[in-house]
């Protein structure tokens, strides 16, 4: 017959290794979470007036694990010429693209777009460029302010972080992040096959 202070015993292992067992499911349950879904703030202004500074924003770190980039999608991507500094912009161009940029237009494939992202439309670089493969044209909806593709070049697909699917702070302006496909509607996607461009890339912006 067992004894009343080995009952206890065999009690207080069975919560133990229970406690145990909870503390390491919420370990793996938060650095899975950590891995799937991150947070930002919004530095700067060069995605106004659709996500100003200081929002909360939340970054889904999987969305391409199984799918493409696609136009209209805002991501949070490293700057290709400094990847300890984080941005969020836009992406105009997918692999294959061509992008032609003239004063108040942005045209990708020959088909010009109507940005209703875009307040005032501005290019600081005039010109086209052809995507090659696993390359993005990515682009601030603030074009006056923005340091984008248009100064620093294609994105490469490495650099993305992941996508900017929802505002959660301030709490009065939560909202799910608008991609605008009707914007890009009708775009034929075209076949990536060598980069070229003659917009002479420079890093002239800092923000």
């Amino acid at each position: 017959m067992m004894s009343l202070e080995h009952e206890k015993k065999m009690r207080r292992a069975h919560i133990t290794r229970e406690v145990i067992e909870v503390i390491l499911l919420v370990v793996v349950i938060s650095v899975a979470i950590r891995l799937s879904i991150d947070t930002r703030f919004v530095e700067g202004d060069s995605m106004e007036p659709n996500l100003p500074p200081s929002q909360l924003v939340m970054v889904n770190k999987l969305a391409y694990l199984f799918g493409s980039p696609q136009r209209g999608d805002v991501i949070v991507l490293y700057f290709p010429l400094d990847t300890s500094k984080q941005f969020i912009k836009r992406i105009i161009g997918i692999p294959g693209d061509r992008i032609d940029l003239k004063p108040g237009e942005v045209s990708v494939n020959g088909h010009p777009i109507a940005e209703p992202y875009v307040t005032k439309e501005q290019n600081a670089q005039v010109g086209s460029v052809t995507l090659g493969p696993d390359q993005y044209f990515v682009m601030g909806d603030h074009r006056e302010v923005s340091c984008d593709s248009r100064s620093w070049g294609p994105l490469p697909k490495n650099d993305i972080i992941g996508k900017v699917t929802l505002v959660y702070w301030p709490l009065s302006k939560i909202h799910g992040v608008n991609t605008y496909d009707s914007t890009f509607a009708g775009i034929p996607d075209q076949k990536a096959t060598k980069a070229s461009s003659n917009i002479p890339f420079g890093n002239d912006c800092a923000a």
